[in-house]
């Protein structure tokens, strides 16, 4: 597994996962209903330019639904590839240390109503059944950093804090 930046190049049977691009941060709304800001919504267009799919699998969340709906490829929608259950969670001074602290102790309930061990489970089951409904395809996956981090943490044994911090929006990883 390896980031990329996906290129024009379509591999039969791969899989990209997608953090969805920039939102337009409210604080007086959760971040589950934010959508795509003005360069989250170019940045989503010119990825989906830059690549080639045959299918594409997004969480519910406005924000990558909206990148999804960019990429130039049929899309469902799969509940399981929703960020952290962090409900009623906006913008937040604290947020990145919210979020760490949560990759600290996976198996606890330290931020939203989920625990980072759950979210895990619940995500890596979408991603499966996700590749399995689409074989030999070329496979997009539009989720959100968190999930996305512990899923590719768990899968190449990296550290899920640095992989979170490096992600961009929108940021792709190649399986």
């Amino acid at each position: 597994m390896r980031p990329s930046d996906a290129g024009r190049t379509k591999a039969k049977g791969s899989c990209l996962l997608i953090r969805h691009a920039a939102p337009a941060i409210d604080p007086a709304r959760p971040a589950a209903a934010w959508p795509l800001c003005d360069e989250g919504r170019a940045a989503a267009r010119a990825l989906g330019a830059s690549l080639s799919l045959d299918a594409v699998v997004s969480s519910p969340e406005p924000k990558a639904l909206q990148t999804a709906a960019a990429l130039g490829a049929p899309v469902a929608v799969d509940g399981r590839l929703r960020e952290h259950d962090r409900p009623n969670v906006g913008w937040r001074e604290d947020f990145a240390a919210a979020v760490e602290a949560g990759f600290a102790r996976p198996d606890e309930v330290v931020f939203g109503v989920e625990s980072y061990a759950a979210a895990l489970a619940r995500f890596a089951a979408a991603v499966d059944a996700a590749v399995a409904d689409h074989p030999g395809e070329r496979l997009a996956i539009v989720s959100h950093g968190t999930v996305m981090a512990l899923y590719v943490a768990r899968v190449t044994g990296g550290d899920p804090v640095a992989l979170w911090r490096s992600f961009g929006l929108p940021h792709v990883v190649e399986l």
